[in-house]
């Protein structure tokens, strides 16, 4: 772009600019003689948007690619009084102006014949220039949303390939990186929100869209934690809350992967916070770091030989109670939660003392265990526990 005015200013000798279509300039030439304060003068001065849209509505359907008008400059613009525009269009859409300013002396001027090829030049110029820009970032942004896909469906067997792939998209994948998963809804534009936060946060990182929601790797320096995006997770609900107040948030985030072979880890880690996350509605944000015993629980939850356990040990209570609508899991989860004390665990339960001995009896029947045996407890506490990861 800066080649383009500077060509046509040695052509026309007068100053040229180029501004996006919301009034923002993007390059100029010609004004480097006036030095930095004067220069913001006259850019200050230029037509507003208002006025550059006014002036292109009044155009005639399917001339304004070949449009040029005449504009006045404000009247605090110093030696300008006037700019020539002409509309940078690519394909239907107005990117963009390009404007030749005209000093005081000749500003009331009819436009020449040199002002008119400059201005439609420059502007025909500008609009291949940014189709190119354009094309090239649509073709980043493929590229961008597949390496992601790519990385954690690949065996990784050359980390540095990766690392030099993950360069050339502006990633540093030398940096561990934390997976978190990101769930909100009654966010309209999703996940526009989340990119501009991210970008907020001058972060560059990988992120893919998932049938959960958004997962993106979020580069630290912590190899060891991701506990610090805990605040950063709760600063972004913060902000979704008030903006959307009927916002649902579920984050789930991972530990860290310290280079590229291991984020899937990171990856599964994240999924499991956010899907537990999500069944306790505890909190919105959940921390892999933070569940405890569920982070060895975690691992069975894909095991054949701890489903069958599972299924052993709780499945004919769960159905009793899916069939009959009753409540015998809660029951026993709270009388464990109580160790075993009858008068409490009634108490927490809102109920008499002699239902739960009965609800007791049958959860005994049904899966023929003995409560006062310590290995049969042991194997329903342990059950129990499995059934957040088994869902």
């Amino acid at each position: 772009m800066k080649q383009i005015v500077q060509h046509l200013f040695a052509f026309v000798q007068q100053p040229v600019i180029l501004v996006a279509e919301d009034g923002r300039v993007s390059v100029a030439a010609g004004l480097e003689k006036g030095g930095p304060d004067q220069q913001q003068v006259v850019l200050d001065a230029l037509p507003n948007p208002t006025l550059l849209r006014s002036w292109m509505a009044t155009q005639a359907p399917g001339a304004l690619p070949q449009a040029v008008g005449l504009l006045p400059l404000a009247s605090s613009s110093g030696a300008f009084r006037a700019s020539i525009v002409s509309a940078i269009c690519v394909g239907d859409v107005v990117r963009g102006y390009c404007l030749l300013l005209r000093r005081e002396t000749v500003a009331g001027q009819e436009i020449s014949a040199v002002e008119e090829v400059a201005a439609l030049q420059g502007a025909s110029a500008a609009a291949l220039e940014w189709a190119k820009q354009n094309a090239v970032g649509i073709a980043e942004d493929r590229m961008r949303a597949t390496f992601l896909d790519e990385l954690l469906a690949s065996e990784i067997a050359d980390e540095q390939a990766w690392i030099q792939r993950g360069a050339s998209l502006g990633y540093d994948l030398v940096k561990p990186h934390v997976a978190i998963l990101i769930e909100a809804t009654h966010v309209p534009n999703w996940p526009a929100p989340l990119l501009r936060f991210v970008q907020q946060q001058n972060i560059t990182g990988p992120y893919a869209k998932r049938e959960e929601g958004v997962l993106i790797f979020w580069p630290v320096d912590d190899p060891k934690s991701g506990r610090a995006l805990k605040a950063v997770a709760h600063d972004l609900t913060a902000r979704l809350q008030t903006t959307h107040p009927k916002v649902r948030v579920v984050i789930g985030i991972g530990r860290p992967g310290v280079g590229p072979a291991h984020w899937r880890q990171s990856q599964m880690q994240a999924r499991e916070s956010w899907r537990l996350g999500k069944e306790w509605e505890t909190s919105p944000v959940t921390y892999f770091g933070d569940l405890g015993l569920y982070q060895l629980l975690t691992g069975l939850g894909s095991n054949p030989e701890a489903a069958r356990f599972y299924r052993k040990t709780l499945g004919k209570l769960i159905s009793h109670d899916d069939n009959r609508n009753a409540e015998l899991v809660q029951t026993l989860d709270v009388f464990f939660v109580c160790h075993g004390n009858l008068s409490q665990t009634a108490t927490r339960l809102h109920i008499h003392r002699n239902t739960l001995t009965y609800r007791l009896e049958q959860i005994a029947q049904i899966t023929q265990l003995d409560l006062d045996d310590a290995d049969a407890r042991f194997s329903l506490q342990l059950a129990l526990k499995l059934r957040p990861v088994m869902k």
